[in-house]
C-alpha cells in the first residue's frame, strides 16, 4: 500500500487537476487488497504453524503474514549461506 500511495501522490502532483481521480484509484485498490487478504488469510489459516523450508530466505513477509514457521533455508550451493551469494550483501 506504501508503494501505491507513493504513485498515487506522485501522479497528483505531476497532474493536480486529476488528484481526485487518482484518490479515487487508489481508495478502489486499497479496498479490493483488503478483501483479497482476507480471503487469501482465510485460506491459509490451516496452514498456521506449519513448518516451512524456504529458498534463501525468500518469504519472511509472506510467512510472517500468513503465521507459517520457517525452519530452515535452502543454500544455493553446499556450505555456502546465502548471505554470501546475495547481490545486494
Amino acid at each position: 500500500m506504501r508503494i501505491a500511495k507513493g504513485i498515487q501522490n506522485k501522479l497528483s502532483e505531476m497532474r493536480p487537476n486529476d488528484a481526485a481521480y487518482f484518490a479515487q484509484r487508489y481508495d478502489a485498490f486499497e479496498q479490493r487488497l483488503k478483501q483479497s487478504d482476507q480471503q487469501w488469510l482465510a485460506q491459509m489459516k490451516p496452514y498456521a504453524g506449519r513448518k516451512v523450508v524456504t529458498y534463501h530466505r525468500s518469504w519472511p513477509n509472506f510467512a510472517e503474514h500468513f503465521g507459517l514457521n520457517v525452519v530452515g533455508y535452502v543454500e544455493p550451493r553446499p556450505g555456502i549461506p546465502q548471505a554470501l551469494n546475495t547481490p545486494w550483501n
